[in-house]
This record gives structure tokens, sequence and C-alpha cells, in this order.
């Protein structure tokens, strides 16, 4: 009987084990796919073509960073950036003849987004190109936005989503504690990405 339980017990560690090996193996795999994703990012140079930027305090902490890496650019960005005053800054731009293609727009960081206020947002933009940059905000309603940005993206072929939430996840050192704003490097690698994309 002690026998017997010695054997179950040996065969649970040595099951639990291998679990943990495997667990470590698929760690390792996951950060070297990190890695090669951040190198990718380090080859990224200079955007020298003109690119509008519109958004939230994503965008606000990042500008330095854009410039950098988008010297032809505009930005229009405030902490708190909602819909409604991104259409204002659109029509204020396309009224300077500044609002440039393609344009990137990062909202939803700090309110909840509807369909509706978004399609009325986007019909501003003509037949520019757009980048949505998703949330990554770990907010309550990160997930509904994130999943209406990526719905727009797939419903027309001049709309693209830049998924800074699944970049950003496993990547702490990039954001600050409110889970928004950028450090310094995650500002590097958030313009880094976009410059990727478009």
């Amino acid at each position: 009987m002690e026998t017997d339980m010695k054997h179950i017990v040996r065969k649970g560690l040595e099951e639990y084990d291998n679990e943990a090996k495997k667990e470590d193996v698929k760690k390792k795999q996951y950060r070297k796919k990190l890695d090669a994703e951040d190198a990718e990012l380090e080859k990224i140079g200079k955007y020298k073509g003109k690119v509008t930027f519109i958004g939230d305090r994503l965008f606000l902490t990042s500008a330095a960073a854009m410039q950098r890496i988008f010297p032809n650019m505009n930005i229009e960005s405030s902490k708190d950036m909602t819909v409604s005053s991104a259409i204002s800054s659109c029509k204020k731009l396309e009224s300077a003849k500044r609002l440039k293609d393609p344009v990137v727009i990062a909202l939803g960081n700090s309110e909840s987004l509807s369909q509706a206020q978004m399609e009325k947002l986007l019909a501003n933009f003509g037949r520019r190109t757009i980048y949505l940059v998703n949330n990554s905000s770990a907010q309550s309603f990160e997930r509904s936005n994130n999943n209406l940005l990526k719905t727009l993206a797939a419903n027309d072929t001049n709309i693209h989503l830049i998924n800074w939430y699944e970049y950003a996840k496993d990547r702490r050192e990039c954001l600050n504690a409110d889970n928004v704003t950028t450090t310094r490097k995650g500002s590097d690698r958030l313009a880094r990405k976009i410059a990727l994309e478009i």
C-alpha cells in the first residue's frame, strides 16, 4: 500500500515536472518571438512621407518620438481627446489644408467608443487611408473598443488596424502605470510600429 502511494506521488511529481518544462519551453519561444518583433522595429528609419496623427493621451506622450520618425507629420492630440473633439480637429486641419494622407487615429483610451460616433468621424476623411491604433488602457471598455476598431477596419479596405494592444500587453516596460501613456521606450516602439504598418 505504501509502495503504491509512493509510486503515485512519484508519478504525479514527474507529470508536474514535465508540464513545467513544457511551459518553460513555451515561454522561451514566446520571448524569442517578442525579441524578433523588437529587432524588426529597430530597423525602421524615418518615414519620409506626410502623415496626420489625431489622438488622445497615447499620442500626446509619444509626440516627440513620433516627430523623430515622422519629420513631416501633423499632429492634433490632447489628454482627453474625444471623438467629438477629433471631428473638430479634423475640420480645422482640413480648412488649413493640413489634413494629410494617411491619417493615424488613436481614440478610446479615455472613453467608450460607439460605431455611430466613429463612422461620423471617419466620414470626414474622404478616401484617405486611415490607420486605427487600438487601445491598451485596462479600462472596462477596452475590449469593446478594440472589437469595434477591428470591425471598422475589416469592413473597409481603406481602413487598417494597428494592433498596439497585442504589442504592448506583454511589454510592460513600454507603458506607464496608467496602462495608456508610453514610457520613453514605449514611445519609440509605438512610432516605429506605426511606421512599419504604414
